[in-house]
C-alpha cells in the first residue's frame, strides 16, 4: 500500500509506501486496503486501516493497522478475521461499518456474498454473523464483493462490485431505515435475493419489478413468488403490496397464511377492476383502475380479520380469515385461475401499520 497527497482530489504527489509484506510475519501480499478515522479505545490512535493479507499457504485474511497521521502505521500480525467453512477460505475488501453503537467489518469472501463480523469497540472480537448481502446468481454473476455504505436520510445506500473480478462494474443496493416494516422491506428490482418461484409459469425480472404471469388453469398450474425464510406472524400485523394488473380475465393473488389463518387479497384487471377478498363470492371488494400501480396495505388484527387501505385510504374493513395452512407469503395465481400481475415493493411489519404511523 502507499501513499499520494492531493489538495485538490484530482492531482495527486506520491509520498511513500504505507505498509508492505515485510511489517507483516508469513504474508506474501497486502492489498485492498482502505482507511477510516476510528480511535481504538485502547490504542489512542486517531486512524485505523483494514486490508488483506495472503498466508504463505495461500489463504487471505483480514488485517488490522493504525496510524496518529496517516503516514506511519503499526501492524497487528495476527489477522483480525480469518475465513470460516461458510466463507471459503479467502476474504478481501474490507470496510469499517460502526452501527447503533456496535462495530462491524463487512467484506467479501470466497462465497461470492458479501459477510459481517461484529469486531468491538477494541477490534478484539471475532463474531461472524453471516451473509450481509446474499449476491444473485443473474444480476451479480454469483459475486459481490467490496462494500462501501453512505446514508442519506433514511436511506442506506451499499456500493460494491458486481461481477467476476477481470469483467466486474459497480453496482449498489437500499435498504429504509427507521422503518416500521421489521420484518422485510424489498423492492423487487432483484426479486430472486430475498424470493424464490414455484410453479409452471414465468416470472420475469425488469429494472424496478417482477412481472409473475400463470396462464395455467389445470390441476397443479399455479405460479407464484415466495417469500424466502418467512415466518408469519403470530399476533396483529401488516402487509403492504405496490401492484399492478397487467392482462384481462386474469386473478392475482396475495396471500399471507400459517395454522392459525388465510389472509389474501385478490385483484381483478381493468380500469374497473377490484381489489376483493375472495376469489370468487367476495364479501369485500373496492372498484379502481388495476391497470396502474397502487399501494395495497392490508392490516391483519389480533383476531384475524383484516382491512384494507389502497395508497393510504381505508377501502374496506372486517374481513374475515379465510383458513389457515402452512406458513407461507406468496404472489401470484392459483390452480384453476390465471394471472399475470407486476409487482414493485413488498413490505411486512409486526403491528397494525396505519398510513401516516
Amino acid at each position: 500500500m502507499r501513499i499520494a497527497t492531493s489538495t485538490d482530489g484530482i492531482n495527486f504527489t506520491y509520498n511513500k509506501v504505507a505498509l508492505s509484506t515485510s511489517n507483516f510475519t508469513g504474508l506474501t501480499e497486502t492489498s485492498y486496503a482502505k482507511v477510516f478515522k476510528y480511535t481504538i479505545p485502547s490504542k489512542n490512535n486517531k486512524y485505523i486501516m483494514l486490508l488483506m493479507g495472503n498466508q504463505t499457504n495461500n489463504t487471505r485474511h483480514i488485517y488490522l493497522a493504525w496510524s496518529n497521521d496517516g503516514l506511519n502505521w503499526t501492524t497487528q500480525q495476527a489477522p483480525l478475521i480469518s475465513p470460516n467453512s461458510e466463507e471459503g477460505t479467502n476474504l478481501s475488501g474490507p470496510t469499517f461499518f460502526p452501527w447503533n453503537g456496535n462495530y462491524y467489518v463487512a467484506y467479501h469472501a470466497s462465497s461470492g456474498n458479501i459477510h459481517i463480523t461484529e469486531v468491538g469497540a477494541n477490534f478484539n472480537l471475532q463474531n461472524h454473523l453471516g451473509v450481509l448481502y446474499d449476491s444473485d446468481t443473474t444480476i451479480d454473476r454469483g459475486r459481490a464483493a467490496s462494500p462501501n455504505f453512505i446514508t442519506i436520510g433514511d436511506t442506506m445506500y451499499m456500493f460494491y462490485e458486481q461481477g467476476p473480478r477481470l469483467d466486474g462494474q459497480i453496482a449498489y443496493a437500499r435498504t429504509v431505515l427507521n422503518t416500521p416494516w421489521n420484518i422485510f422491506s424489498d423492492n423487487m428490482s432483484n426479486y430472486s435475493s430475498g424470493w424464490s418461484t414455484t410453479g409452471n409459469g414465468s416470472f420475469v425480472q425488469y429494472n424496478n419489478d417482477v412481472n409473475i404471469i400463470d396462464t395455467g388453469t389445470t390441476t397443479g398450474s399455479y405460479s407464484y413468488i415466495t417469500k424466502n425464510h418467512i415466518s408469519t406472524p403470530s399476533e396483529a400485523f401488516t402487509f403492504e403490496v405496490r401492484a399492478k394488473v397487467n392482462a384481462a380475465g386474469t386473478l392475482n393473488e396475495i396471500t399471507a397464511r400459517n395454522a392459525n389463518y388465510q389472509i389474501s387479497l385478490y385483484l381483478t384487471y381493468g380500469t374497473s377492476g377490484t381489489a376483493q377478498n375472495k376469489a370468487s363470492s367476495p364479501t369485500k371488494s373496492f372498484t379502481l383502475n388495476t391497470t396502474i400501480y397502487h399501494n395495497y396495505r392490508v392490516v391483519v388484527k389480533s383476531n384475524y380479520t383484516y382491512d384494507l387501505y389502497v395508497d393510504g385510504t381505508l377501502r374496506w374493513s372486517g374481513a374475515a380469515s379465510l383458513g389457515s395452512g402452512s406458513n407461507v407469503f406468496k404472489i401470484g395465481g392459483d390452480t384453476a385461475t390465471t394471472a399475470n400481475m407486476s409487482v414493485d415493493q413488498v413490505f411486512m411489519g409486526t403491528g397494525l401499520i396505519l398510513p401516516g404511523s
